[in-house]
């Protein structure tokens, strides 16, 4: 639906179809390329490895679940990797990505 009313668009990544937004540029290698808010995101985990999603909440003045849905789009694309301890998790750029 959502498609047909021309919101979003898809495209078939191997077993997976992908979202996006209609506004957001797709890169034909498929990678994702970050907003501003995921670009400031990652800038915040680079700077304190190991930083929690919490904490990044409170920094960047973003609700938990808006920081949580930024992350899992960027755990998914690769360019943050998650480690949790317990019950906290600790967000880590990834070394491999490129930007």
């Amino acid at each position: 639906m959502l498609e047909k009313e021309e919101k979003i668009k898809s495209r078939h990544d191997g077993f997976y179809k992908r979202f996006y937004p209609i506004g957001m540029k797709v890169p034909d290698d498929g990678r994702v390329i970050l907003n501003k808010i995921q670009l400031d995101i990652l800038e915040l985990i680079k700077q304190k490895p190991g930083i929690s999603q919490s904490e990044i909440s409170e920094l960047i003045g973003l609700s938990n679940a808006t920081v949580n849905y930024h992350i899992s789009i960027m755990v998914n694309a690769g360019y943050v990797k998650l480690d949790r301890k317990g019950r906290k998790t600790m967000c880590f750029a990834r070394l491999d990505e490129e930007n």
